[in-house]
């Protein structure tokens, strides 16, 4: 499965729409997303289309906030454009008054990042299925304010950052700007889903702090640097500069797994992702209840998607395959096969959320450190998930960014 990584486009799009007497994507486009959500968090009473805006411009200022933290310190090229965490790998402008990198700043801002996105939570989860929302907005209207400076500046337009996120297996690009997407009731609960997810891979993360692990081979890396420069010329697939890119995104990720767990921090993944799943079944319920067919963003059988993509009809019941898997793991109903062990026993998921153990490189691949979660149980299959590739064909993972 695609890694969690960067759906800024599609969270940025589900987010600027227009409020029942207030065009907000093109308030965004004028005025920027702070402004934006003060003037929406200013409502007394939001109605449900008011509340779906405010909590989705404040998902999009979590975006944003984080863009300006790597803007800050002009976090992009070398091992950033490796690494496939949410927002790492959006390319930012070049700044030319960057302040000094420091390790702890990559914890830093999924912490704030995650802070972000609980405000945008609450706005969201208010709209019941009852509720009538219904925000038009314009993909080409959204703008993130990446250095600070209240201007619409060049690269800055989210189809310029989120575009090489949203690439085909087959190396193309749907063109995405300037569609009019209306949204509707059921996008509350995509658009939650999304917090959720951010959220639990923002925890995983905190889980496992790396900031000792990156200033460690950070410091390896400045000191061989000094000694002598690699030469950046291309040998083959990789220039010696790459291949040292490479083994020290390797090595951070072992140094960072070799350290004790915090459970807070995983307990709150875990129940991220199982919130996530819980917002889908909302969602997918929503959607098949629909009549109207209104520049959908995600169609139901009977209905025509506003993007220029094709939504099978059974696309909605092959995702949701995926993620019922996705929960059994979660729960432990199912466990994940492991090859020290037959086929009537896996490793228990939930219970390396809930208890996690250190996860020492070594001892992950020899299986000693893992003994523990070990039951007899059903393993998971690729089988669903083989089957919404197929029907997917080469798009498999632009669709599971858009269907989340």
């Amino acid at each position: 499965m695609k890694p969690l990584f960067v759906p800024a486009f599609i969270l940025g799009a589900a987010t600027t729409a227009a409020a029942q007497d207030t065009d907000i994507s093109a308030m965004i486009a004028e005025e920027g997303l702070a402004s934006s959500e003060a003037a929406l968090a200013a409502i007394v009473d939001p109605s449900p289309t008011e509340a779906f805006a405010l909590g989705g411009v404040r998902f999009l200022g979590a975006l944003e906030t984080a863009l300006q933290a790597r803007y800050d310190v002009a976090l992009s090229g070398g091992l950033v454009d490796r690494v496939d965490w949410p927002v790492l790998r959006l390319p930012i402008p070049p700044n030319p008054n960057a302040a000094p990198f420091e390790a702890h700043m990559i914890i830093d801002l999924f912490s704030q990042l995650e802070r972000d996105l609980a405000t945008a939570l609450p706005p969201l989860d208010s709209i019941n299925s009852s509720d009538d929302v219904a925000l038009q907005i314009n993909t080409g209207d959204i703008w993130f304010d990446i250095n600070r400076n209240g201007l619409r500046d060049r690269g800055e337009d989210m189809m310029q950052i989120v575009g090489t996120a949203l690439m085909t297996q087959r190396g193309d690009v749907p063109d995405m700007q300037n569609l009019t997407i209306q949204f509707d009731t059921a996008d509350a609960a995509w658009l939650s889903a999304y917090a959720h997810l951010l959220s639990g891979v923002s925890e995983t993360l905190m889980a496992l702090d790396p900031t000792e692990a990156i200033d460690r081979v950070l410091a390896a890396r400045t000191a061989f640097h000094e000694i002598s420069p690699l030469p950046t010329d291309q040998r083959g697939w990789f220039s010696p500069a790459d291949f040292a890119d490479w083994l020290d995104l390797m090595a951070i990720h072992a140094f960072a797994m070799n350290q004790p767990v915090d459970v807070t921090h995983s307990r709150a993944a875990h129940a991220h992702f199982l919130g996530m799943i819980e917002d889908n079944k909302i969602f997918w319920a929503r959607v098949a209840a629909e009549t109207d067919n209104t520049s959908e963003w995600i169609p139901n059988s009977n209905q025509t998607s506003a993007l220029p993509l094709p939504f099978p009809p059974d696309l909605g019941d092959r995702w949701q395959a995926v993620l019922q898997d996705a929960e059994a793991l979660l729960n432990g109903e199912l466990l994940l096969p492991f090859w020290r062990v037959g086929s009537d026993a896996g490793l228990n998921l939930a219970e390396m959320f809930q208890n996690p153990p250190q996860f020492e490189p070594v001892s992950v691949i020899h299986g000693e450190v893992l003994l523990p979660y070990v039951e007899y149980g059903p393993l998971v299959t690729r089988q669903n998930l083989i089957q919404f590739e197929r029907l997917v064909v080469g798009r498999s993972g632009l669709f599971m960014i858009i269907l989340n």
